[in-house]
């Protein structure tokens, strides 16, 4: 049944307000004007897909699977929605059905870069690495020049040959491939992030952290699990009596050694998932658990329960209420929220930290995300 032209030119209208709107990160504004052009034109596809778009970026993937089923019914070959569908279903753990939406994209566009990496993606957590490692030589021979694809294709590689459980290697590649990026200073060989550099975050943190250790007399012992590039430790280092940092990368830490001879740190090459933990008054985790596969948090938390008075905790979070919390992920580069729209509350199951108190200490808000600073007592 036609909706009319007049309804077709109104309804396109409000769907080029609502991409410019989704385009400026007004999720909300945009998705209202989908669903005004969606009343307008109930046959058209592409307002349920659009829907869908703004939910997934809202992470409510039970309403995006809806949108995209809606809009796939009206034109089965619409290959963005397949793809989006595809993102959804792999969030929600549906990875059997999410790899059949790629073949049928790949079947339809043999081109599609993003098919094939996802699909890489999904093999990975299948454990199917020589097929993970095809389907990302795939997608590099179809873009050269991605960056993301080549450092996926060497990451499964990696993982093939030395064992996917190997952090080590896991994010010695992600150091070496400059998957967080590059610092603006060359001489720096390592670089953890822009999260380590931008004010906005890292003043917020430092000064929250300074208060906090601050408080404390005589100065707390403290133990840096993760340390990364050491941007943020050494701004923190005075507030301190002795300070241990740790990292499972041992040419991150050989460097740290020598760029931060003179603040008096003990860097250590560790694996918090299976070493012991040195001993501290205060356990310091800067957004590193995010990046852990469930099981391996559950052994890092297990550590620090009777070890240490207080635990300073940063994660970066979806920035919803309705987010599913702790859905596991394989570990690497990134983050649950981009994975599957979860984050990583550790009072909640399954890994159920026991604490006298806990107390957000920082909070920085961006868009769709928040990086949450939380203090737990002992």
């Amino acid at each position: 049944m036609d909706s009319g032209p007049a309804k077709r030119q109104t309804a396109n209208s409000l769907i080029g307000y609502g991409n410019e709107l989704l385009a400026a990160g007004e999720t909300n504004d945009a998705l209202r004007l989908y669903e005004a052009a969606m009343v307008l034109c109930p046959h058209s596809p592409a307002p349920y897909k659009l829907r869908g778009d703004c939910l997934l970026k809202l992470a409510d993937h039970a309403g995006a699977l809806e949108a995209y089923d809606r809009a796939l019914a009206l034109r089965p070959h619409y290959v963005t929605a397949l793809y989006n569908r595809a993102v959804v279903k792999k969030a929600m753990g549906h990875l059997v059905e999410a790899l059949a939406d790629l073949d049928e994209v790949l079947a339809i566009d043999a081109t599609s870069v993003h098919a094939c990496s996802l699909r890489g993606d999904i093999q990975v957590e299948f454990g199917r690495l020589e097929e993970a490692e095809a389907d990302y030589a795939r997608a590099l021979a179809m873009d050269p020049d991605s960056p993301v694809a080549a450092y996926r294709k060497g990451k499964a590689a990696l993982l093939r040959q030395r064992g996917q459980n190997d952090r080590q290697a896991i994010f010695g590649y992600i150091y070496e491939a400059g998957v967080w990026g590059r610092s603006d200073d060359p001489t720096d060989r390592y670089f953890s992030g822009s999260g380590t550099r931008v004010a906005a975050y890292s003043d917020r943190y430092v000064q929250a952290l300074r208060s906090f250790l601050g408080s404390i007399s005589p100065p707390p012992n403290v133990v840096d699990i993760g340390c990364g590039d050491f941007f943020i430790g050494a701004r923190v280092r005075g507030c301190c009596g002795e300070y241990v940092a740790c990292d499972v990368v041992d040419g991150l830490i050989a460097y740290n050694k020598q760029k931060y001879a003179d603040l008096n740190v003990d860097f250590r090459v560790l694996d918090a998932v299976d070493d012991d933990l040195p001993p501290g008054d205060v356990v310091v985790i800067r957004e590193v658990l995010q990046h852990l596969s469930n099981d391996n948090i559950k052994s890092i938390i297990s550590k620090i329960y009777g070890k240490y008075r207080y635990a300073v905790i940063t994660e970066c979070l979806p920035n919803s209420e309705n987010f599913i919390p702790n859905l596991d992920k394989v570990t690497g580069d990134k983050i649950r929220q981009n994975v599957n729209g979860s984050g990583v509350v550790l009072t909640l199951p399954p890994f159920n930290l026991k604490v006298k108190e806990e107390r957000v200490i920082c909070l920085s808000e961006a868009g769709l995300t928040k990086l949450v600073t939380t203090l737990y007592s002992f």
